[in-house]
């Protein structure tokens, strides 16, 4: 079993409020399981997009199972190399939640998970009801827009 901490670069971490999930590999037979877990006081939002990414395909995997405080990825061959994470933290007050993603690369040789490679842009947002606010503000903005649109290229 090989476990993976991440560490963000001091210009992102600024941005964002919860530390990076950690991850846990276990390898069986042909396959690798790959196990996220919040860090203390957090919980993955199981509502937001989940996806493990390999760097060898372009298509992702969706996680076999995910509660608010797992998240299991089941990569079919142990064969993979780099791959990255990507999963949305939020605190237990549901005060924030983050989008995270976090790269690592599974060593099959030595059987353990290396420190990422790199972390990638995250934003940070109020909450759940921020982003549902702001998608129906958008609908909104499009709806007003096309209104007005069509009332001026209507004839008169």
């Amino acid at each position: 079993m090989g476990t993976l901490s991440t560490l963000s670069s001091s210009s992102l971490a600024a941005t964002l409020r919860a530390e990076d999930f950690r991850l846990t590999a276990h390898p069986k037979q042909s396959m690798l399981e790959i196990i996220a877990l919040p860090p203390a006081e957090h919980h993955f939002n199981t509502k937001a997009p989940m996806r493990l990414n390999l760097t060898e395909r372009k298509e992702g995997l969706l996680p076999n199972r995910a509660t608010e405080s797992e998240v299991h990825f089941k990569i079919p061959s142990t064969n993979i190399n780099q791959f990255q994470i990507t999963l949305f933290i939020c605190d237990n007050a549901n005060t924030y939640c983050e989008k995270h993603v976090v790269a690592a690369t599974w060593d099959e040789k030595e059987r353990r998970l290396s420190e990422a490679t790199q972390t990638f842009p995250r934003f940070s947002v109020k909450s759940q009801k921020f982003l549902e606010r702001l998608e129906n503000l958008e609908r909104h903005s499009k709806l007003a827009s096309y209104s007005k649109e069509k009332k001026e290229s209507s004839p008169r």
